[in-house]
């Protein structure tokens, strides 16, 4: 896997909330975007944020985006977390975050942008605990589901492949076919370490 674009993931993060009406659930605005990532992943062969998902009880959550949105420097690194500062603010409650500067939208790819944009229209009218829900019946969660409910551990490692596996949700936006699928994977095996 390439490196974490942590610019990425503070833009993903800024535009989804101004797109939200400037403030936006932290938790909602991660399932949103491991959905962009599983998406694009699916399409082009590579996620958007190049982070490191893991599973936990409330479903897939990208561990170092999470950090800059906990402004955990240890985690995040103290770049990222200086440079979500220029964003990113803590909102009323500690579960929400708002914007504030506009985003930059240059660090991102055309298609990028347009699953972002993709995610949020479809999904965007869900809320966290709707979108918690909607991540338990993925495989990538479903595998580790019962050691993290039994308490076993509180998170675990994802496996990017898993996101390739099809899934049948009201939206059909993860049921692709399977020759389209395979291609993706493949060059998604060739990026470097």
């Amino acid at each position: 896997m390439t490196k974490f674009h942590y610019r990425k993931a503070v833009q993903s993060l800024n535009l989804l909330a101004s797109w939200q009406g400037g403030e936006l659930n932290k938790m909602k605005a991660l399932k949103l975007l491991w959905l962009a990532d599983r998406y694009h992943l699916r399409q082009y062969g590579r996620t958007i944020l190049n982070d490191k998902y893991v599973a936990m009880e409330n479903g897939p959550v990208a561990s170092i985006t999470r950090d800059i949105l906990q402004s955990n420097a240890i985690g995040a690194g103290h770049d990222a977390v200086n440079y979500a500062a220029e964003y990113l603010a803590p909102a009323k409650s500690k579960w929400f975050y708002s914007t504030i500067n506009a985003p930059n939208e240059k660090v991102f790819s055309k298609t990028d942008l347009e699953v972002l944009a993709l995610i949020n229209n479809t999904y965007g009218h869900l809320d966290q605990f709707q979108l918690r829900d909607l991540t338990h019946s993925f495989p990538e969660w479903k595998r580790w589901e019962e050691g993290i409910l039994q308490k076993k551990y509180k998170l675990h490692p994802m496996d990017y492949n898993d996101f390739f596996i099809n899934v049948n949700d009201d939206y059909k936006l993860f049921a692709d076919n399977e020759k389209i699928t395979e291609l993706t994977k493949k060059i998604f095996s060739r990026q470097p370490e």
